[in-house]
């Protein structure tokens, strides 16, 4: 959606939308009262953004993919060539690990050329649809809430919530001064963009300060130069923030009147893990969350993966199948906080166990065992199902609290679908959410085209307990999540901003206003469980479902104090 002189112009615009958006289930979206005011004025600050394309990473992007440059994560324009099939007598005469060799390189080269021309597609919709937003001024994204209340763009190619392509392109239509703290949090940007986001905020500013002259080779010249910014975990937005030092360190002291155009993300640190943490007053979880205050950041995937390597060096002892391979992996620091990162960060999300052996298979981890070729398909997932077996253990052992409340949040919501009573809730920012996952009805239409079957939700057939539990303590955390990013922007709004960029766990604002977004985050979440949402909730459902068990059943609140979570530099950052 644009904006020219004051009128509004684009779909979105023109095109009635739903503002929650639910799909075959109503969840929420069942309730007229659902969304609170507050959800509605964080939904409008959000939407009133004035955003605009960065014009300087445009040009390289374009110049790169038109000169089929595969660099910083650009797919390649030739798709790879497939293994030939081989003539009968020369099939005849291989052997049968030949012929299931080659069956798997033809078949990767398949799956490649898919993966491929899905990734070309879509690089070339977010090409197309920057092209066109590039000769605007500026334009607005229209936000919608899911039934958890998070906030989504309605745009679905090219939108603020993407990936680092469209993070690189995206940037503030308003400019505003740097100030006497805006070049600081610059620099933290490039660092964390660069990937050195575990640093104390200090040494990430001074590590740009020591990388200053290649920051700027790379801004001058970054096709036919070095071309290091490419090296970059986020190697667009880096770019980004290149073209901006430069320019700002550029005027000496007069730095602090450049016009920056940039968001500062500030990013959660495992944020499901944060809320299930400070809901429970887990010091554990507290501590391996970053919501303590301590000189040095903590790696719950680095804590996870030595839990992981104690356990599989125990294996080995026992002679357990598959312990010394993948202990030669873990072995190595990164390669093992890669293997179990998914796990940790999708486990309050409602990940399953078979879910954890699946992205360890598809992730590829399970490439990284010696002897990889020579194992058969089975194998490979007897690899990955025991790396499973694992990594749950691994978690228990450091993050047990957190797993508690989700498993009496479960228990409750299976009890209460087994009465047929939806899980409903009062988020911290005032929406009422209700999940309510009811049987479907299958039905079956005749057209031209044959039979089609249409799913429908089916109140009278009841709720499905199995998916009301699996989902319950997932949906409830992403409610709490949205809760905090709604609770700081509107608190940000009542100060005066007016330029959001969110994305659930990673809060943006102008470099000058970043010192006040990361008071302001901290503040909102330590107010947020001032209150004791274990009580809360507990005293909401047993009013619906009274043979609901009290979550004391399943854990003992710790003695974490919230409140120290101001005085942490790595809650957000």
């Amino acid at each position: 959606m644009t904006h020219v002189s004051k009128d509004f112009d684009g779909g979105y615009y023109m095109i009635q939308e739903d503002i929650m958006r639910c799909g075959i289930f109503k969840h929420s979206g069942s309730n007229p009262n659902a969304i609170s005011d507050d959800a509605l004025r964080t939904l409008n600050a959000l939407g009133a953004t004035p955003k605009r394309i960065n014009q300087r990473v445009f040009a390289v992007l374009n110049e790169a993919w038109m000169a089929g440059d595969q660099i910083a994560g650009l797919p390649s324009a030739h798709d790879p060539v497939v293994p030939g099939r081989k003539e009968d007598e020369e099939w005849e005469d291989m052997s049968k690990d030949e012929q299931s060799e080659h069956k798997a390189s033809r078949e990767e080269a398949h799956m490649e050329i898919v993966r491929l021309g899905s990734s070309r597609k879509q690089f070339l919709d977010k090409l197309s649809v920057a092209r066109e937003m590039a000769d605007h001024p500026e334009f607005y994204e229209p936000f919608f809430l899911d039934f958890r209340g998070r906030f989504y763009p309605m745009c679905e190619t090219f939108h603020s919530q993407g990936d680092d392509v469209c993070k690189g392109l995206i940037e503030f239509a308003r400019g505003k001064p740097l100030g006497s703290r805006g070049l600081y949090w610059l620099a933290v940007r490039a660092a964390n963009c660069f990937g050195e986001d575990k640093l104390p905020l200090d040494e990430r500013y001074q590590w740009t300060l020591d990388h200053l002259d290649q920051i700027i080779e790379c801004a001058m010249d970054p096709l036919d130069g070095s071309r290091w910014w490419t090296q970059a975990d986020e190697p667009w937005g880096f770019l980004a923030t290149c073209f901006e030092l430069d320019e700002a360190t550029a005027l000496g002291d007069r730095s602090v009147e450049y016009v920056s155009h940039l968001a500062i993300p500030l990013d959660g640190s495992c944020n499901g893990l944060q809320h299930l943490s400070a809901m429970s007053k887990d010091p554990v979880g507290a501590k391996a969350t970053n919501l303590m205050a301590r000189a040095q950041r903590e790696d719950i995937y680095l804590e996870v993966a030595a839990s992981a390597r104690r356990i599989l060096a125990s294996d080995i002892t026992n002679g357990v199948e598959w312990s010394a391979q993948w202990l030669a992996v873990l072995e190595d620091t990164a390669k093992g906080r890669k293997v179990v990162k998914r796990a940790v960060m999708t486990t309050p999300y409602g990940v399953t166990e078979r879910g954890i052996a699946t992205q360890l298979y598809k992730d590829g981890h399970v490439k990284l065992l010696a002897g990889y070729k020579e194992m058969t398909k089975p194998e490979k997932w007897a690899a990955a199902s025991y790396l499973k077996d694992v990594i749950v253990k691994a978690l228990s052992e450091t993050i047990a609290a957190a797993k508690q409340v989700m498993a009496w949040i479960q228990t409750c919501a299976e009890k209460m679908a087994d009465q047929n009573v939806p899980l409903v809730w009062k988020t911290p920012n005032n929406n009422l959410i209700t999940q309510s996952y009811f049987n479907l009805a299958r039905s079956k239409v005749k057209t031209l085209y044959g039979e089609q079957v249409l799913w429908s939700e089916d109140p009278l057939s009841g709720l499905n307990p199995k998916k009301q539990a699996l989902a319950s303590a997932p949906n409830l955390i992403h409610s709490f999540d949205a809760a905090h990013l709604s609770r700081t922007v509107n608190a940000l709004a009542d100060a005066g901003n007016s330029d959001f960029l969110m994305i659930h766990d990673s809060f943006g604002v102008h470099a000058c206003d970043t010192d006040q977004l990361a008071l302001t985050l901290r503040k909102e979440f330590v107010d947020i469980y001032s209150t004791n949402w274990l009580d809360t909730l507990h005293e909401t459902w047993a009013e619906a479902c009274p043979s609901i068990p009290h979550w004391k059943e399943f854990l003992g609140q710790g003695d974490f104090d919230v409140a120290e979570v101001l005085r942490s530099d790595f809650f957000f950052s």
